[in-house]
């Protein structure tokens, strides 16, 4: 009966997760008088460096793939290092009231990343991602009861 073959993996690296990451946050609240309400600005930053994406790369260069085949696999198997950023203002109890204003900005910096995927191309040949969303921005309004 055919056993197949065993293949060692422990020299692989853990898929979409990354080495290194780094989260920051500050926010400031402005020295407004209390019948103002509070003004509260944040800035929000993520970072982390490249990740792999298929514990496989290693074996790739040993199927014989044409060079060009062989490198479009290899580079999709890396995403590169990333950051973003985001900014948010709150204006808590505006001008006294039970209302809160905000406005905000995700990923200013309009980055593109992606955050998942299923890279398998030495069984289906296939490489696909999903990508972060891009900049938004957008107010809300509350009323607290």
């Amino acid at each position: 009966p055919n056993q197949g073959q065993v293949v060692d993996y422990s020299e692989s690296k853990f898929e979409w997760i990354p080495k290194n990451s780094l989260t920051t946050s500050v926010a400031y609240t402005l020295p407004l008088d209390a019948a103002v309400g509070d003004v509260v600005l944040g800035a929000y930053g993520y970072w982390q460096d490249d990740m792999d994406t298929n514990d496989d790369a290693w074996i790739w260069p040993q199927l014989g793939w044409k060079p060009e085949d062989l490198q479009a696999a290899l580079d999709s198997a890396t995403v590169d290092d990333y950051s973003v950023w985001n900014f948010r203002a709150d204006w808590n109890g505006a001008m006294g009231s039970a209302f809160d204003v905000a406005a905000f900005v995700n990923n200013a910096f309009d980055e593109e990343y992606a955050t998942g995927g299923l890279t398998v191309p030495e069984s289906l040949g296939w490489v696909g991602f999903s990508y972060a969303a891009p900049r938004t921005y957008g107010v809300s309004l509350r009323y607290q009861f």
